[in-house]
């Protein structure tokens, strides 16, 4: 009966040991060469993920393991991350950035972040989701900047106010590239129109713009 026993404990033991073999062989791999279940069972095994780590991930396009490192607090997201998850990742992805203590107005080589979110083929699923979570009129001169005329009106349709500090401003890219409706929709929404933009039109030769501005 003894034996029995120290067979069944020797059995527990070897089992033990294995997993604890897997586990620090999963805390100590190499995430570049695993995918699927075993990248998620490395990724939980590690306390810490470096800024490297998550980067190589978002390269080769592992959107759902960066989802996994960014909701279990595993690394420190940093505006460079974020840029790139903007590009390339996915909706759920920005999601799970924005829900960090990530500076969603940071920027990278003096161009706000945010600003790869707008423009003529920007993503709708992704900045409908900044909309959502951010209520924050800093996104109105980024949008107007970028020429989405889409991603203002749904601020603007969110009660989101042009900035006290951008009511000229905020006109100045749709005036140098003649885009009226843009400008019209700002003015109507608090934006103000002064003689400097009446010269950038003519220096810019915005022909579109004099014409408008000629009828009003």
């Amino acid at each position: 009966m003894k034996r029995k026993w120290l067979l069944v404990l020797l059995s527990l033991l070897i089992i033990v040991a294995v997993f604890a073999m897997y586990r620090l062989n999963m805390t100590k791999a190499n995430l570049d060469s695993l995918s699927g279940e075993e990248l998620q069972d490395a990724i939980s095994s590690k306390k810490q993920l470096t800024v490297e780590e998550v980067t190589s991930l978002q390269e080769r396009g592992e959107w759902g393991a960066v989802e996994q490192v960014l909701r279990s607090n595993k690394v420190q997201p940093t505006p460079e991350l974020f840029s790139q998850a903007i590009q390339q990742g996915t909706p759920e992805v920005v999601t799970a950035y924005l829900q960090t203590d990530i500076d969603p107005f940071a920027e990278v080589n003096g161009e706000a972040v945010l600003a790869r979110l707008y423009g003529e083929n920007a993503d709708r699923d992704k900045w409908e989701i900044v909309h959502q979570e951010l209520k924050d009129e800093r996104l109105l001169p980024i949008a107007a900047n970028a020429l989405d005329m889409r991603a203002v009106q749904s601020l603007l349709g969110n009660g989101v106010a042009i900035p006290s500090t951008a009511e000229e401003t905020i006109l100045f890219q749709a005036v140098r590239h003649n885009q009226v409706p843009l400008i019209e929709l700002l003015i109507e929404n608090g934006a103000v129109w002064t003689s400097e933009h009446e010269q950038l039109a003519k220096d810019f030769r915005s022909d579109l713009v004099i014409e408008w501005m000629g009828q009003n």
